[in-house]
């Protein structure tokens, strides 16, 4: 296992030289670089960025680090003020030289920065369901307003002290701004690691975090407005917000927007227009002196109420895992390490990380007791709530580049966050992992339980999640998608909560015990969903309209007697396949007996074919046969199938068909299911003396 870790990470850093080597025959010049060198400067360092942060990703992966600590850290490494500025006089000036003002980099990786930073708020848009955030979240909002006007007051208080300045000015201002915003990816970290996403805590912690970043968005315009000088432009730019604000909203409640973009012929097209949108109103926002970041999450939220939004999550991917760390990479190259590591800095940052965790603490921790939360219940919730990242460091940069921080308070709010967000996810973690309810009243069963389901491959796994979640929201559940990094989702109404967690080929589902039922139904119906589509088409493709029809009783006649086992002796899933193949094989009816079982394991692992009510379906197109043959299997005890209903596999129907011709394999299927769906036809079938009995009760005589 380390070795082949090695080999991999070995591998990565030959890639990293690969790409590195070119640079070093650039030849440095004193001169202004022509468009050509600045665009090769700009390509390469996208290039390093790229490689850079996903090796560290996939070195932290299983670890629990939150992904932005890795780019941020990245970023200092190979940035400006560290190996970025490395010089050799005549040959190489640096992958990062180092840029005069604010901005330590140059402008046009600075603009891929505010770009990502883009992507990042449409993003957390799209996962804001604001109608139902409103009906869901009342615990949660007083939660978070309350920890939001602590730390803000906290933050500016902070700097006004330190620096001897007004609390209204703006360093203040912009500090109480960063304070009050939490993030919503490292607290779910910690409470996938102990495995309660969706306890109380963490639901009412999620509720909360969504609240004051939605406050810390209006105040940032405010902010904004202050520092592009006078009252009159603080009106207009809130007017202009609240303008868009409303317009957003009235599209978020109405399906013109969705209809809209519904004309568009293909998903990527319509996902690129609605990202399009968020860039064309966040530029516009920029150009009256407001964040570029709150118009994008203004289209963002305006179309979170559609059924595009999975869509444009899905068809964004890409671009989301290209631009958001390109994004915290840059802003980890801000830094300036000298200005960090001087002694007043340090000490700054340390006892700032430490007032605004304690302010999250007090804000979120005292609403929690007076709404239901024991003294367990308010520290679970204002550890989850301690944690500053995404959106303090939009914050932050913003503050930058305005000249309102400088850069030693600009590295110590830096440093703040990479120490809150692993002293949050690391005390989380620890004070998760002692038992007993957060709650004073016990409402409902603390004891919560993890269902999986493999589906062996990652496309349907994930078309699973969005089918669910659409069917969850179209029954009133306030869906909202945590975190995109890791694909967290979660969905509650009124009791009922779930959250949803894609891991590759596998969904992972976290519910309370006593709604175990009410979601593997809601996962059996989407399945069930799937696979009737899956199966028009086949009947499309393997039944042309010109093709005679077969009447249920022909298809029926495909079984036969003699291939009727009352008392399978197998007890495990593969054995009772194998044991209805090798029915077949007895009987001559095979070339090739091993393929024919392969295909069958093959299809088996693809989706289970564990239907519901006891039955099961394995089926395969295999060359081990040249015509269609049928085997029904009987274990009255019942084999573990991995069912959708999640009951034992009682009643087993075999079929196998050639793969290079039009065969009845999917009519017959569907014949078979329409006997079958009768209750006592099931049971007479399952409890059948002889073969002739149950052959006359499957033939729907």
């Amino acid at each position: 296992m380390n070795f082949n870790a090695n080999l991999n990470n070995n591998k990565q850093i030959k890639l990293l030289v690969a790409l590195l080597s070119p640079v070093f025959f650039l030849a440095a010049d004193s001169s202004e670089p022509s468009i050509a060198a600045r665009v090769s400067r700009l390509v390469i360092q996208v290039a390093l960025i790229v490689v850079l942060t996903r090796m560290v990703r996939n070195l932290n992966k299983g670890r629990g680090i939150p992904l932005v600590i890795g780019d941020l850290l990245a970023g200092v490494l190979i940035g400006p003020y560290a190996l970025g500025s490395i010089y050799i006089k005549g040959v190489f000036d640096g992958f990062f030289p180092r840029f005069d003002g604010p901005i330590s980099v140059s402008p046009e990786l600075y603009t891929c920065a505010v770009l990502g930073s883009g992507v990042l708020l449409f993003a957390m848009g799209l996962e804001t369901d604001l109608k139902m955030f409103i009906r869901y979240s009342v615990a949660g909002s007083i939660i978070g307003i309350g920890g939001a006007l602590v730390s803000f007051i906290t933050g500016a208080f902070t700097v006004s002290l330190f620096l001897q300045m007004p609390i209204t000015a703006l360093p203040c201002l912009f500090m109480g701004l960063l304070a009050s915003v939490s993030s919503v990816g490292i607290s779910s970290h910690a409470l996938m690691k102990q495995k309660k996403i969706d306890s109380t805590e963490g639901i009412s912690a999620f509720a909360a975090a969504g609240t004051d970043n939605i406050f810390g968005l209006v105040m940032l315009v405010v902010i904004m407005g202050i520092a592009g000088g006078g009252a009159g432009s603080v009106l207009l730019k809130i007017a202009l917000w609240l303008v868009f604000g409303a317009l957003a909203l009235r599209l978020a409640f109405s399906k013109k927007l969705g209809e809209a973009l519904n004309a568009v012929s293909f998903a990527n097209d319509l996902s690129l227009l609605a990202l399009g949108a968020a860039f064309l109103v966040g530029g516009v926002f920029d150009t009256f002196g407001l964040p570029l970041v709150s118009g994008a999450y203004l289209i963002g939220l305006s179309l979170s109420r559609t059924s595009l939004a999975s869509i444009i999550q899905d068809r964004i991917r890409g671009i989301y895992d290209l631009f958001i760390p390109i994004f915290f990479a840059v802003m980890g190259m801000l830094i300036d390490l000298s200005v960090l590591f001087s002694t007043p800095v340090l000490l700054f940052a340390l006892g700032l990380t430490l007032l605004l965790t304690l302010a999250k603490f007090v804000g979120c921790g005292l609403p929690a007791l007076f709404i239901g939360f024991n003294t367990r219940g308010a520290l679970r919730i204002g550890a989850l709530m301690s944690s500053r990242g995404e959106l303090s460091i939009i914050i932050a940069s913003l503050a930058f580049v305005a000249g309102a921080f400088d850069a030693r308070l600009f590295g110590a709010v830096m440093l703040m966050c990479l120490i809150s967000s692993c002293g949050a996810f690391l005390f989380s973690s620890f004070i998760l992992k002692f038992p007993g309810p957060g709650t004073k009243k016990q409402v409902k069963s603390d004891e919560l339980v993890h269902v999986t389901w493999e589906f062996y491959s990652d496309e349907i796994a994930s078309l699973v999640i969005d089918m669910l979640l659409m069917n969850l929201k179209e029954d009133g559940f306030f869906t909202q998608r945590i975190n995109i990094d890791e694909g967290i989702a979660q969905a509650r109404k009124d009791t009922v909560a779930l959250s949803i967690i894609g891991t590759g080929s596998a969904v992972n589902i976290e519910t309370y015990k006593g709604d175990v039922a009410f979601v593997r139904n809601e996962v059996h119906k989407v399945v069930i969903n799937i696979r009737a589509a899956v199966q028009k088409i086949a009947l499309s493709t393997d039944h042309p309209a010109s093709q005679k029809k077969e009447s249920a009783s022909e298809l029926l006649s495909l079984i036969k007697w003699e291939n009727i086992v009352l008392d399978l002796k197998a007890e495990t899933k593969e054995a009772v396949l194998a044991e209805l193949v090798d029915v077949l094989a007895t009987r001559g009816k095979l070339y090739n007996r091993d393929d024919v079982l392969n295909a069958v394991l093959a299809r088996e692992k693809i989706m289970s074919t564990g239907i519901q009510y006891g039955i099961a379906m394995p089926h395969a197109k295999t060359d081990g046969v040249s015509d269609l043959h049928v085997v029904i299997g009987i274990k009255k005890t019942g084999i573990e199938f991995n069912s959708l209903d999640g009951e034992k596999a009682r009643l087993f129907i075999l079929v196998v068909s050639p793969k290079k011709r039009d065969s009845q394999h999917v009519p017959f299927l569907a014949a078979i299911t329409s006997v079958l769906k009768d209750a006592t036809v099931r049971e007479r079938v399952i409890n059948a003396a002889t073969n002739e009995e149950a052959y006359t009760l499957l033939m729907g005589r």
